[in-house]
């Protein structure tokens, strides 16, 4: 009796440990929604990162647009030509533009 006893404690005991296992792994945010949820994590996290890194960049470009008067005159002189007022502007003209100044063939 006493062995029918004992094994009838452990098969419940099993079965208990069985089913509450399974519950923990299947039931609502048991370990397969922990298992999910660490893989959203890993995701958003990488996601930060290049998000940061965009964001930085960004942030420095900004900077240099905003701050950088270097880079808006040399924008203005180069791309727009202009001069400030108090400037003398010299334009070297090559000698063969000077010879044929509208570009047409000579014949």
């Amino acid at each position: 009796m006493r062995s029918d006893r004992g094994s009838a404690a452990l098969g419940l005991s099993i079965l208990f440990f069985l089913v509450m296992g399974l519950a923990a792994y299947y039931k609502d945010n048991g370990l397969s929604d922990v298992a999910h949820l660490r893989q959203e994590i890993s995701s958003i996290s990488g996601q930060r990162e290049r998000l940061t890194l965009e964001n930085n960049r960004l942030q420095e470009e900004l900077d240099n647009l905003s701050n950088g008067q270097f880079i808006v005159e040399s924008i203005a002189r180069e791309d727009l030509g202009l001069v400030r007022p108090d400037e003398v502007v010299y334009e070297f003209i090559d000698s063969k533009t000077l010879q044929n100044p509208l570009g047409h063939k000579k014949q």
